[in-house]
């Protein structure tokens, strides 16, 4: 399906179903397993650099939610976000390009 919509960019991928696209742009399995489903499926490398990441997004989230007095997240929302976003992408790229470098 990510040949469908262009390759690793997506440069079509409103030209495929809402069904197609959810599919590529959510990998529901790296969202729950987070860091684990990196590191079995993807890379170490990335997996560092995705959760250092996240971990830096958590602590500015949670600072400007305090500063204005808004509700608390928990922190692994942004973990869940990055992880769950990026895993057919980068899944994508290592498997079928034969990109493991792993770095962003």
């Amino acid at each position: 399906m990510i040949d469908k919509a262009g390759g690793a960019k997506l440069p079509k991928v409103k030209e495929l179903s809402f069904r197609q696209r959810n599919k590529i742009i959510f990998n529901i399995w790296s969202a729950i397993f987070g860091f684990l489903y990196y590191l079995l499926y993807v890379s170490w490398r990335k997996t560092i650099t995705l959760s250092a990441i996240s971990i830096v997004i958590s602590i500015l989230i949670d600072f400007i939610l305090e500063a204005i007095g808004g509700p608390a997240i928990p922190g692994g929302v942004a973990s869940i976000a990055i992880f769950g976003t990026r895993a057919n992408i980068d899944l994508y790229k290592r498997y079928r390009l034969g990109d493991n470098d792993g770095w962003i």
